[in-house]
């Protein structure tokens, strides 16, 4: 979602404004096709000595704004989910043939 990038954006132009200055380097980029995986944005940029000369501490995606508090999952974001839930299947099999 594009509003919340530009929630970012804004955020970090009031801190600017009120002459905060952060510990450290606040860098700010916008890549293609999160939605799907991201594999001719983030993924191709994170294999660039430009990423590495960056020295990212950690990154933030621009998330999801959700007016009626529902999360919901996309493309990219399903993996992790079906692999959390696969493994906790096999470990509850586990503890039945255990018992």
């Amino acid at each position: 979602m594009k509003c919340v990038g530009i929630q970012y954006l804004e955020a970090i132009r009031k801190l600017r404004q009120n002459g905060v200055v952060p510990v450290r380097t606040v860098h700010v980029t916008f890549v293609p096709d999160e939605q799907v995986g991201s594999e001719e944005g983030m993924k191709l940029f994170v294999k660039h000595e430009d990423f590495r000369n960056l020295n990212i501490a950690f990154a933030m995606d621009e998330g999801l704004a959700s007016e009626d508090g529902v999360y919901r999952v996309y493309n990219a974001e399903r993996s992790p989910w079906c692999k959390i839930l696969l493994l906790s299947i096999i470990f509850i099999i586990i503890i039945i043939i255990m018992n």
